[in-house]
């Protein structure tokens, strides 16, 4: 579930539902490691370049958002697959 749902559902004010989060969840869950990096990019055959942001920054999104939780729902996101 997105966070902004999650403050809306909760009972407590905006700041103590914030610090409550930030306590009881994992570093892991707030930051996890990317899933696409420009590697998996440059090895799919893309050439770095202005492009690469934007890509990367699409998949960290719905990685974020709980949209996506592995490398291939990433590549598959960007219309890439591992065995581009």
């Amino acid at each position: 579930m997105h966070i902004a749902a999650k403050v809306q559902n909760s009972k407590s004010t905006d700041v103590d539902f914030c610090r409550e989060y930030l306590n009881k969840t994992s570093k892991e869950t707030l930051a996890p490691p990317p899933l696409v990096t420009g590697q998996d990019l440059i090895q799919a055959g893309l050439k770095p370049g202005p492009d690469f942001a934007n890509l990367l920054k699409r998949v960290r999104n719905a990685q974020l958002d709980e949209q996506i939780a592995t490398r291939e729902e990433g590549l598959t996101l960007i219309g890439l697959s591992e065995n581009d």
